[in-house]
């Protein structure tokens, strides 16, 4: 780790725009230094041929925010570097921002006229050998490295320096550095010219003199222009801010050429101290030499800035010349760019990589290599690097890469037969590139095709500016529309091409099924995802989906998949991870242009830089208004950051980590993990000891000092092949989850004693039953291949087939699905419906008998003995006597407890008891002499139903709607924590549906559409479990953690999270009006907020009341509930009153203490969490009035509906009781442990949610006097 003072340097921000300013060329104290050895030529020749000849253009200075350098003719520092305070103090603000060309606030470096360099006496030391710059002496404390410093001339000017008899234009490029460890530095060059005078003396030496006076001198001295390069070296890639700065500093160089060293540490200088803005809505300007400079921030925390105008692109290559390209990148070709232009090397490349996004570009990246390195193109493996078009010939030779063309447009590969082919084409050249699929194209070609990319065209109509500003201006927004629009079009074609991904990945094992994606794409795509799927750069893609990463991809995949669910061939209707059904084409490609919005930032203007202290004071003052005025949430985060930085600048390193550590969760990536390391160094030991003592704040400390620097990266499974060892119990409920035979806890641990030998699972049983398993599975296709599509259901699943056997209907074969017995005659493969499962009354073994011998068959009758028939299944009888039996029980539990997620249980045990009975009858499994016990063990509903716990009260029947698995695919079913309904709305764009939000056990919240009771592909992970929910808007859902969660109900993504609490959020409450909301956590601290700009608007620390549970608003007061009681407080925070209990006789002497309460118009009530026991007080006296006893071990929520009062207890029931009256009305009993939760669904029904042991959810009618008929088709 860098060393504290290393990373906070004084006068110097973190997060500066400029880390160094490297000045490089030729002067009066290099001299002229031929590129080529000096033996070929005498100095007179080098006179005589001084315009023809390439020279040596080495380092000059380097500046950074605290230190000067002079690197000829020898290292030197600049004492009077950097400015002192009071030299800085008493200089006029205005001097600072210009400069007359008679003044400077920087010390002046003393004219050197005098001094002048032979060639003969400068090179005798330094011949120069290949292409290496030497650097005389390594300069200490610089934020480069030696071998940049020496390696730098070579692409600062890449043509080498010449001498110019007419000063060339002013020029400018850009370049990229990437170190050993892959991180990337961005440098901005400008070249200019100064005008030298080159004279010999007697002795035929050559000198160097700046030309100050405009006068020739003597006829023999020759004047010439000679280039210098200014090059500013950040770690942001803000080329074409730091183009501008450049600009500005080069016109005052020239201006005052004298004055050039002045004018640069001034420059650096406030370039060092002027801070780039995070991620956001928040744009930096600040005055450099009288000139306005705007620095705009990145669109995600991980996203590059986009500083490059990247429709130049389009300007140059045709759309399908782009999509060649991006194809290229994707498949990790060989790329090399050719121009002219090395400034568009940059740029064009740069905006590749932009467009590929998110994928990263893993390889080898050069935009500029230079004469003697293009050897580099004859490397293996894959890159991107860039050459001058001088060099194509060259370029040409190399066989198998992919040259773009920048000057022509145009790209090609490369083919060993080029050459001797007059007849090729572009099209065919680039033949060994896939097509990408042809829809996704589409939608990219038709947004270019609506979109001009010209930005004369649209100023047609614009009158001519008068001011310089103006015109800036207008061609920066116009740069940041056509950018906007351009990225949202690239980033929607990498949503199109990979969205397909989702389906197809189980985050808890690691796992991608690869085949089963291919089988969702057409034919004619596959070529194109079967090259790319190999490649790292989708391995890191990969990656990044199976850690859940939330960033710019997955929200707009998350915004533009409901109509990508409306065009989806497959629907997303529930079936089995299992499912033997032919494989469709779920591969949707939509336009997302409709939740495009193009940004808009706020500006924050950067004080005049007078002293450093005083301008980071007035920085942080500036800031902290800002952040107490602004409405905008997200633009507080980003002021936040930047004061963070200059407190940390400032020394207030405590407050710079509070701000750092109150960043919300969507920021906490922004975080710099060195600059906290080193604060917390930094700190004395009371400090660190404040620090730690404050709630919330140790664990984000320890993370970041216990993280290590590399990540370790979990293994990616592309294949479900069988394992080569014993499996013990953990690793074997990975793979049969990997594998999609189970994903019930319960389930899978009781085949894994099913199969066991010992303690473990050995690899010949698994290899064995795991092929039966796919037998089976593959029976089951082939089956399904001879059926027409219309006989079975779109979420029907065939279970087992059975060989060619007799029945009543003659010689088949009969299938099980989950919802029927079927029959195939065979020749003519008809299909007839035998029985619906369901409708099985009597399900009996017995035995038939031909004229040969008795077989063993199965009877099957319905209740009323209209259907009855026998199927002669001989030696298989007693395994589809079992099968039959757990899938019709499996069907009838299902039916009467509403509950669709035991089909699909019972189905998955249907495939278990199959394969275990058919792995069984092999003599060397484990399961070989036990195969009736083990698969007798996996037919839980066989037993459920002998045992008639499906059988529920009739008042449980007629009130329940529905019941529903939140925990469905997980691997353990987890409590319920918190529910919420939130009704369905439409916008201009879509139609929301109603939604069930699940807070669960395992810091997921689970969200149902309400309408179907289907549950949606991605969840939200939160740090801590959700406890609350609240509805805030149509657009909004607060959930309570440690922090508040704030979901966008669009996207079901969290956009913002607030972090002022430093406990669980245990309640959230609003106003009548919706304008405010009243948070309450664990450590009685009370928020309230405005809810349109998410500011706090007041904090209420209620002294010496431990665990406040619970918060409501009534009466204009503030209602808490604590262990102890219910306290009653003003919204300013002054404690009014308290309703306890202590007059209430604890006969068993077990600690009373308030799990919940729900306010009435008269009354309050409160539930004991140890005791079946209700407290009612008068809410105008606050007296007791009087006690319900439930005989429950305890309450542990109410909700109050219409004039009942629903109490959930901890024993799995909902006491029903009228309000007014007191009395009991109904009890109602659906779940198997206490019940977590409840919430209302409107005014027509309850909802409940259970702890982990039934985990459910189950929906209740309000009135019970209505029953719902078909659970299936209930709807909120």
């Amino acid at each position: 780790m860098a060393s504290a003072s290393a990373i906070l340097k004084n006068g110097s921000v973190y997060n500066g725009l400029v880390d160094i300013m490297l000045v490089l060329g030729i002067d009066e104290n290099t001299g002229l230094r031929p590129v080529d050895e000096i033996e070929k030529f005498t100095t007179k020749e080098i006179f005589d041929n001084l315009y023809y000849q390439d020279f040596e253009a080495p380092v000059l200075a380097a500046i950074t925010g605290n230190k000067a350098y002079y690197f000829q003719p020898t290292l030197w520092e600049d004492p009077h570097y950097p400015p002192a305070p009071d030299d800085l103090h008493s200089a006029d603000v205005k001097h600072f921002q210009y400069r007359p060309r008679t003044q400077s606030l920087g010390s002046k470096i003393k004219k050197r006229s005098g001094i002048s360099r032979s060639v003969s006496s400068q090179l005798g030391h330094q011949r120069r050998l290949s292409n290496k710059r030497t650097l005389p002496i390594p300069a200490p404390d610089l934020p480069v490295s030696e071998e940049m410093l020496n390696s730098i001339t070579t692409f600062c000017f890449p043509d080498n320096a010449r001498a110019y008899r007419q000063k060339p234009e002013n020029v400018v490029h850009f370049l990229v550095f990437t170190d050993i460890s892959g991180k990337k530095t961005f440098a901005t060059c400008i070249t200019f010219y100064k005008p030298m005078i080159i004279w010999q003396d007697t002795e035929f030496n050559i000198h160097v003199d700046l030309d100050t006076s405009g006068n020739r001198g003597e006829k023999s001295d020759l004047v010439c222009y000679l280039p210098q390069c200014c090059v500013l070296i950040s770690q942001h890639p803000y080329y074409y801010s730091l183009k501008e700065c450049l600009s500005c500093l080069v016109d005052h160089i020239e201006r005052d050429v004298e004055e050039m060293y002045s004018f640069i540490k001034d420059f650096t200088y406030i370039l060092c101290l002027t801070p780039v803005p995070p991620s956001g809505n928040v744009q930096i300007e600040f005055m450099l030499f009288n000139l306005p400079i705007t620095l705009p921030p990145s669109e995600w925390p991980d996203k590059p800035v986009i500083n490059v105008p990247l429709h130049l692109v389009f300007l140059i290559f045709s759309v399908e010349d782009v999509l060649k390209v991006i194809t290229a990148m994707l498949t990790e070709e060989k790329l090399t760019f050719v121009s002219s232009n090395y400034a568009l090397l940059t740029v064009v490349m740069e905006s590749f990589l932009y467009f590929i996004l998110p994928f990263n570009w893993r390889y080898s990246y050069v935009p500029i290599i230079t004469d003697s390195s293009l050897d580099f193109l004859e490397a293996v493996g894959a890159f991107m690097m860039g050459c001058h078009s001088k060099h194509l010939s060259v370029v040409k030779q190399i066989n198998d890469i992919v040259v773009v063309n920048i000057d022509d447009g145009t790209v090609r590969i490369n083919q060993s037969d080029y050459n001797n082919d007059s007849n090729h084409t572009p099209d065919r050249n680039c033949s060994r590139l896939p097509s990408m699929p042809k829809h996704s194209v589409n939608l990219f070609k038709h947004h270019f095709s609506r979109n001009k990319y010209q930005r004369d065209l649209a100023d047609v109509s614009r009158p001519f500016p008068l001011k310089f500003e103006e015109e800036k201006n207008h061609n920066m927004k116009q740069i940041q529309i056509f950018n906007g629009e351009i990225s949202f079009a690239c980033l929607e074609l990498m949503v199109n091409l990979f969205r397909g991904v989702i389906g197809e990945l189980k985050i808890d094992v690691r796992h991608f099924n690869k085949v089963g994606f291919l089988e969702t794409v057409s034919e004619d795509c596959r070529p194109f995802y079967e090259k790319i799927l190999p490649t790292s750069i989708f391995r890191a893609f990969l990656e990044d989906r199976l850690n859940e990463k939330q960033d710019y991809w997955s929200e707009l995949e998350l915004k533009s998949r409901p109509v990508a669910k409306r065009m989806s061939l497959s629907g997303e209707r529930f079936q089995l991870p299992t499912r033997s059904r032919k494989p469709l084409n779920r591969h949707v490609s939509v336009s997302c242009f409709s939740v495009f919005n193009r940004q808009e930032f706020e500006t924050f203007y950067l004080p005049s830089l007078t002293t450093v202290n005083m301008y980071v004071r007035r920085c942080i003052e500036s800031i902290t208004s800002r952040i107490e005025c602004s409405q905008d949430y997200t633009a507080r985060c980003s002021y936040r950051y930047l004061r963070a930085m200059f407190r940390a600048a400032a020394g207030n390193y405590l407050q710079a980590l509070e701000d750092l550590f109150n960043l919300p969760t969507g920021f906490t990536c922004l975080q710099p993990k060195d600059l906290i390391r080193g604060m917390i160094d930094l700190l004395g030991e009371k400090d660190k000891e404040e620090l730690y003592k404050q709630k919330g704040y140790k664990q984000q400390l320890e993370r970041l000092l216990n993280e290590d620097e590399t990540v370790k990266r979990l293994p990616i499974k592309l294949d479900k092949q069988c394992p080569d060892h014993d499996l013990y119990l953990d690793e074997f409920l990975d793979i049969v989850s990997l594998h999609d035979m189970s994903t019930d806890y319960d389930i899978s641990t009781t085949l894994f004693d099913a199969l066991k030998t010992i303690n473990y699972v050995d690899q010949y049983t698994y290899e064995i039953f795991d092929l039966c398993y796919m037998e089976n599975q593959k029976n089951c296709l082939t089956c399904l291949a001879s059926l027409t599509d219309d006989i079975l259901g779109t979420d029907e699943n065939i279970l087992q087939i059975s060989p060619l056997i007799k029945t009543d209907y003659g010689t088949g074969r009969v299938g099980l699905t989950d919802k029927r017995l079927f029959f195939l005659k065979d020749g003519s493969n008809a299909f007839k419906e035998l029985i619906r499962l369901h409708r099985i009354a009597r399900l009996e073994k017995t035995q038939l008998h031909s004229f040969l011998k008795a077989v063993d068959a199965l009877t099957i009758q319905n209740e009323d003995g209209s259907i009855k028939f026998s199927i002669w299944l001989k030696e298989d009888r007693n395994c589809w006597f079992l099968l039959i039996q757990e899938m019709m029980c499996g069907r009838r539990v299902a039916i009467a407890t509403k509950d669709h997620s035991v089909t699909h249980q019972a189905a998955q045990n249907v495939l278990l008891i199959d394969a275990v009975v058919r792995s069984g009858l092999f003599e060397q499994t484990a399961h070989y002499n036990r195969i009736n016990d083990s698969a007798e063990s996996l037919c839980f509903y066989s037993r459920y139903v002998a045992e008639e716990r499906h059988i529920l009260p009739s008042n449980t029947l007629s009130a329940l709607q529905k019941r529903v698995d939140p925990s469905q695919g997980e691997r353990q079913r987890t409590t319920v924590e918190a529910l919420l309904y939130t009704p369905g709305f439409n916008t201009d764009e879509e139609e929301i549906p109603p939604r069930l939000w699940c807070g669960m056990g395992d810091k997921k919240i689970r969200i149902f559409d309400a309408s179907t009771f289907l549950l949606e592909a991605n969840h939200i992970t939160t740090k801590n479990n959700v406890i609350t929910f609240a509805s805030v808007g149509e657009e909004q859902v607060w959930a309570g953690a440690l922090g508040i969660y704030i979901i966008d109900t669009k996207t079901m993504t969290t956009s913002k999270t607030l972090t002022d609490h430093r406990d669980l959020v245990s309640s959230i409450y609003l106003t009548d009006d919706k304008r405010y909301a009243f948070s309450a956590s664990l450590d009685a601290v009370i928020i309230k907020w405005e809810i349109p700009s998410l500011k706090t608007l007041q904090v209420l620390h209620l002294e010496d009341k431990l665990c406040l549970r619970s918060l409501k608003l009534a009466d204009d007061k503030l209602w808490c509930s604590t262990w102890e009681g219910i306290h009653v407080f003003n919204e300013t925070g002054t404690w009014l009153t308290k309703l306890d209990f202590k007059s209430i006789p604890n006969k068993d002497n077990k600690t009373q203490e308030i799990e919940c309460f729900e306010i009435t118009p008269n009354e309050l009530w409160a539930g004991l969490r140890r005791k079946g026991m209700i407290l009612i007080w008068d809410r105008e006296s606050k007296e007791l009035k009087t006690t319900i006893r439930l005989g429950a071990r305890g309450i542990s929520t109410l909700v109050l509906s219409n004039d009942k009062m629903w109490v959930g207890t901890k024993q799995g029931e909902i006491h029903i009781y009228r309000a007014k009256e007191h009395k009991l009305w109904k009890k109602l009993t659906a779940h198997h442990d206490a019940i977590r939760s409840m919430c209302r669904a409107e005014d027509r029904y309850i909802l409940s949610g259970a702890c982990s042991k039934d985990g459910k959810v189950a929906i209740w009618s309000q009135t019970l006097s209505v029953d719902s008929g078909s659970y299936e088709n209930t709807q909120l």
